[in-house]
């Protein structure tokens, strides 16, 4: 069974929803239209990520379904979730730190993340400056309003 929780977003005219299989969240997607009801799961991600956005809450532990995947999409995602709230790491540093020279065949592998803010890609910018983009450039916009967010540059 499938189930769902979707919240507007602040500051970028989006909404987020999280989806549960009843054992953990296995995706998180940007502007989904919900036909489906919530479970218990998808609740407690949709309030920590109302939190995150408050600037009431940096980390989720909220329970992530297994994601499949190769060993190297894996140790990607791994390395992802080592960067701090409020910090960013090159695709080049994300690379070398989990042993890898490819930059490109690691940066190509953040697009296919099922759950991002729970494994936070938007952490993951160019080494020379901007924000680079998120979920196969469609989301830039989100983006850029979560590492603001982290910088605290929208708390008010």
């Amino acid at each position: 069974m499938i189930y769902a929780s979707t919240i507007k977003m602040p500051r970028v005219p989006h909404t987020v929803t999280a989806l549960s299989d009843g054992k953990g969240i296995f995706s998180v997607v940007f502007d989904m239209d919900n036909d489906y009801r919530p479970d218990e799961i998808s609740d407690m991600a949709v309030r920590q990520f109302s939190e995150y956005f408050a600037g009431k809450r940096q980390y989720f532990n909220v329970p992530v379904a297994d994601i499949p995947g190769s060993e190297f999409f894996k140790k990607v995602l791994s390395g992802i979730k080592k960067v701090p709230y409020g910090k960013t790491q090159s695709y080049k540093d994300l690379a070398y730190g989990i042993g890898c020279k490819g930059i490109r065949a690691v940066a190509s592998q953040l697009k296919y993340n099922p759950c991002p803010l729970l494994i936070p890609c938007h952490r993951i910018v160019p080494a020379g400056g901007g924000f680079g983009h998120y979920c196969k450039g469609e989301y830039d916009d989100i983006k850029e309003y979560l590492i603001r967010l982290e910088r605290g540059e929208y708390l008010d």
